[in-house]
């Protein structure tokens, strides 16, 4: 092991994980999203100790995700490996959640939990007990004694659909290179999104002669959902908005500085084409988020409804706008836009393939270093960018006016995902090597 690659083990353990756990004892008291996955690992390891024991015998591969999104990125590798090896006991931890959440509805896990932490003897804990084949981690998020472990008991370990965003710690400084390159070295194999997010992780590690671009298995996720959403007859609320064919923009995963920018461009859209319908996604549907949104539509005299309340009569009314109240259901909302706005958080655009499998031309704020598939459809005039509710009056009226133009531009949104697809099948195939290495 190199000097500093020891120094850096040492550092770690002695000073960032305790203060790690000073910051999270912190947000316990402050955030509920915190409170509720510290209540989530109480019990973990008799949960644990009990469902590991109806594996015993099963080969196991363990997937690491933080959250919902991480998870939507494993799941098409995830189902192919089972698929191929349905002995395969697919051991999935969670660190948020939202990603616990979203692991109740995934089939093709055996068994989920949340990670307690990435602790040393936690860690070793949890490797002695669930004793992989191999480990897979997705896209950026990297826990250090998760990787270091998987190198002490000599099991492979994977990160796909990998990026890097080109202002992070990551690779802005000497000192955090150092630190990420012992990170990076450790993997068996980085599958990385782009060639400029295979630069950018050789940056911090040179030497590194693993790294391969083959995309991001997040395109065969979003496509396999969309087929099964089309084998699906639509409900009555989307059938019904459907029929109107009302000129429609699909709001997704926003957050108030989104809506910032949008309802003031709405309500001069709305004057100049008044049968246009407005479908708000807020990103957490909380009942706080739906009353604030409710209250600036009634200042802007805009009637709307709740998603949860249409039913029956209240479908034969007319509505300016719907504010959707229920989780789980954005990536079949886009079917019916004719237009996407997909909303920012503090880590940048949310999922701008949903609506692109769709056929849908995007809008989305200034923050979307964080997609690399954001910078080809806007290269592709698929999707625009915008800082300002004229700029964002602008792209409504060239899209939501001209319908054969927004079908043209979504066109080459949804070519360049079909282009996109099959690294989940080159993900899973070279993680079934290693797996076919350890049963001989």
């Amino acid at each position: 092991m190199k000097a500093s690659h020891f120094l850096w083990r040492g550092i770690y353990n002695l000073v960032l994980v305790p203060l790690t756990f000073v910051i999270f004892g912190l947000g316990f008291l402050v955030d509920k999203k915190t409170r509720k996955g510290w209540k989530g690992r109480m019990g973990l390891w008799k949960r644990l100790r009990e469902n590991l024991g109806r594996f015993e015998g099963q080969p196991k591969i363990w997937f690491h995700v933080s959250s919902m999104g991480e998870l939507l990125q494993a799941q098409p590798v995830i189902r192919i490996l089972k698929k191929s090896h349905p002995e395969i006991c697919v051991v999935l931890t969670v660190f948020s959640p939202t990603g616990y959440e979203w692991a109740k509805k995934d089939p093709g896990v055996d068994l989920f939990e949340y990670l307690p932490s990435d602790g040393h003897f936690a860690i070793r804990k949890l490797y002695r007990w669930i004793q992989p084949t191999a480990v897979v981690l997705v896209k950026f998020d990297l826990w250090p004694n998760l990787i270091w472990m998987a190198q002490k008991h000599n099991v492979p370990i994977f990160l796909i659909s990998a990026t890097m965003n080109p202002q992070s710690l990551r690779v802005r400084f000497a000192l955090t290179r150092s630190f990420y390159g012992t990170l990076y070295s450790g993997f068996d194999q980085i599958f990385v999104v782009s060639k400029n997010d295979q630069k950018l992780i050789l940056q911090s590690t040179p030497e590194l002669d693993h790294v391969s671009v083959v995309g991001d298995t997040r395109a065969d996720s979003v496509l396999d959902r969309k087929r099964r959403e089309e084998e699906t007859a639509l409900n009555p609320i989307l059938t019904w908005i459907q029929k109107m064919k009302r000129p429609t923009l699909v709001v997704g995963s926003s957050w108030p500085r989104d809506e910032a920018l949008i309802l003031p461009a709405w309500k001069r859209v709305k004057a100049e084409i008044p049968e246009a319908l407005l479908v708000l996604v807020p990103h957490e549907p909380t009942l706080n988020r739906i009353e604030g949104l409710g209250e600036a539509l009634d200042r802007m005299d805009q009637r709307w409804e709740r998603y949860s309340k249409l039913s029956g009569s209240r479908m034969q009314d007319s509505f300016d706008a719907i504010i959707v109240d229920r989780v789980g259901l954005l990536a079949g909302l886009y079917r019916i836009g004719q237009v996407a706005y997909v909303g920012s958080g503090t880590g940048g655009v949310h999922n701008t393939m949903e609506p692109a499998a769709w056929g849908c031309p995007i809008i989305f704020g200034p923050r979307y270093h964080n997609a690399p598939e954001a910078f080809e459809f806007l290269r592709r005039e698929g999707a625009v960018t915008v800082s300002t509710s004229e700029q964002m009056v602008t792209a409504l009226r060239n899209w939501l006016n001209d319908p054969e133009k927004s079908l043209g531009c979504g066109e080459q949104n949804r070519l360049f995902l079909s282009e996109s697809t099959g690294a989940a099948k080159t993900c899973a195939a070279r993680i079934l090597e290693v797996f076919e290495r350890g049963k001989v």
